[in-house]
């Protein structure tokens, strides 16, 4: 069954179709889960979560584009996952974009300037 299938399937209502998104994805959805939880929840917390998800995909079933079903899943199953750690307390702080960039200080401009005379002082000190 192919996802286009499945999403007019799920559209109409269908539960074979449902059972089939299930099965495709199910494991989809537990990596998303570990991977945003940073493996920090029980087995059993990821089971009621992955349950909750499709849940949420067939509440919402019209929402969903052809196309864009695992995309779809995968944003529901990080977003539901975050709302849950934060209602737990343990929602990991998630580095903002400009504290993972390296920006270059005048400091570092002068001991790599520094470094650069040191090497070659040490190379002309050779014999040729």
């Amino acid at each position: 069954m192919s996802e286009e299938e499945i999403v007019r399937g799920i559209n109409c209502g269908d539960m074979l179709c449902y059972e089939k998104l299930i099965e495709l994805y199910s494991s989809y959805v537990v990596r998303v889960i570990i991977k945003v939880s940073s493996g920090k929840l029980q087995t059993a917390e990821i089971e009621e979560l992955s349950a909750d998800i499709f849940i949420k995909v067939w509440q919402k079933k019209l929402d969903i584009e052809e196309g864009k079903l695992k995309f779809y899943i995968g944003a529901i199953a990080r977003n539901h996952t975050l709302n849950y750690l934060k209602s737990k307390g343990r929602r990991e702080t998630i580095p903002l974009e400009e504290d993972t960039i390296d920006y270059e200080t005048p400091e570092d401009s002068l001991v790599q300037e520094e470094d650069k005379k040191l090497v070659i002082e040490a190379l002309n000190t050779l014999p040729e």
